[in-house]
């Protein structure tokens, strides 16, 4: 199960779906100041700024904080866009998951031209550690950047909320079928459907 909340999150993220630069790791950018690179900016940094996230002083085993944050968001995608985002005819084969991953990757690795990388420059100089690329765009992400970023980040992380959510219901349906359990682990015990 953690395996499959994590590889259709990180599907859902433009640069995992880019080989350029190894996915952005290798394009340097600023973001608040900081040194950073764009693949760092996209998994963290634009979605701290999102949805608010404050540096702990305290330490946060539970990470009560985190879930607090996650779950206000991913509230607010459901309950603001839910009824925009049209889902209809979503790949939900759990038996043949390859198709699934291809048609969602191609979605998010549309906008690696169209906004992500749009900003830069394809030296053709790719070759070993070379990166081949040059960054045109702003010198801290963290503002207008940020503000084209948003709209996509959330489109994105609501759709891939709604494909997992498709996804387990699929695997429990089809557990059901075969007449066995599908059981849940979670903090306060086990639950089987």
């Amino acid at each position: 199960m953690k395996f499959i909340i994590h590889f259709i999150g990180d599907i859902h993220q433009p640069l995992h779906t880019e080989d350029k630069c190894r996915g952005g790791n290798e394009i340097p950018v600023h973001f608040r100041r900081a040194k950073k690179n764009l693949h760092e900016v996209w998994d963290k940094d634009l979605v701290e700024k999102r949805v608010g996230y404050k540096h702990q002083r305290e330490p946060d085993p539970e990470k009560v904080y985190n879930k607090g944050l996650a779950s206000a968001w991913a509230e607010s995608l459901y309950r603001g866009t839910a009824r925009e985002t049209v889902m209809a005819g979503e790949c939900t084969d759990v038996t043949r998951p390859e198709k699934c991953a291809l048609q969602w990757a191609t979605e998010a690795n549309k906008h690696i031209c169209s906004y992500v990388l749009r900003d830069g420059e394809n030296t053709g100089n790719d070759s070993g550690d070379q990166c081949g690329w040059v960054w045109h765009g702003p010198d801290d992400l963290s503002l207008e950047y940020y503000d084209g970023a948003v709209p996509i980040i959330e489109d994105l992380v609501l759709k891939s909320g709604k494909r997992l959510g498709a996804w387990i219901n699929e695997l429990a349906a089809q557990r059901a079928a075969a007449g066995e359990n599908f059981r849940v682990q979670g903090g306060e015990g086990e639950w089987e459907l």
